[in-house]
């Protein structure tokens, strides 16, 4: 099983829209990348009237499409799309399996954000959360000692560090390290203050 490191994209790299355009463009065909575009190569009509196109396997069409979906989503769920839909063996990609990965790209990444969500209100200092009061109360600080602008840069670290993780594919983040960011985060900014 292939898992994909970090990435970065690079000049001349399709992105996702790219090979997301070029499927519903295409129907049924199967995609390749050619120089720096996508191309459908003989194209023509089944007997039952479905269009087709024949292409030869390419593996730098489907490693480059599962580069895309790395940098859109976050290594993670690539991975986890790239093992569901056997594209780290290379070979063709066709309009269907592109559509398909990216359905299911985005949903697991609703589905984590989802589970998510409660804990990051739970953090939230803005709100004077129990999560941040008792974040406060172990650094020894009392909650009313933070500015109503420091709760906001905290939330906005707060923020980060989960959207961080799910690019990363670490989530759901465990409650014990979101609570261990806050109380980091309270920390950096009253010593900053």
């Amino acid at each position: 099983m292939n898992t994909i490191g970090p990435v970065s994209p690079f000049p001349g790299q399709p992105d996702l829209t790219t090979f997301a355009e070029a499927a519903k463009q295409n129907g049924d065909s199967r995609l390749v990348v050619a120089g720096e575009s996508l191309q459908v190569l003989g194209a023509g009509t089944a007997p039952d009237g479905r269009s087709v196109s024949w292409v030869a396997p390419d593996d730098r069409t489907v490693a480059l499409f599962v580069n895309a979906l790395a940098t859109a989503y976050g290594n993670g769920i690539a991975n986890a799309v790239s093992r569901e839909h056997d594209l780290g063996k290379g070979g063709v990609l066709s309009s269907a399996t592109v559509n398909r990965a990216i359905d299911m790209a985005e949903t697991s990444r609703q589905a984590l954000e989802g589970i998510d969500f409660a804990l990051r209100l739970s953090c939230l200092a803005s709100t004077n959360s129990d999560t941040f009061r008792a974040a406060c109360a172990k650094a020894d600080i009392p909650p009313e000692q933070v500015s109503p602008s420091q709760r906001d840069a905290i939330d906005d670290a707060m923020r980060q560090r989960f959207d961080q993780a799910l690019q990363k594919g670490a989530s759901p983040v465990p409650a014990g390290t979101a609570h261990a960011w806050l109380l980091e985060l309270i920390k950096d900014q009253l010593s900053a203050a």
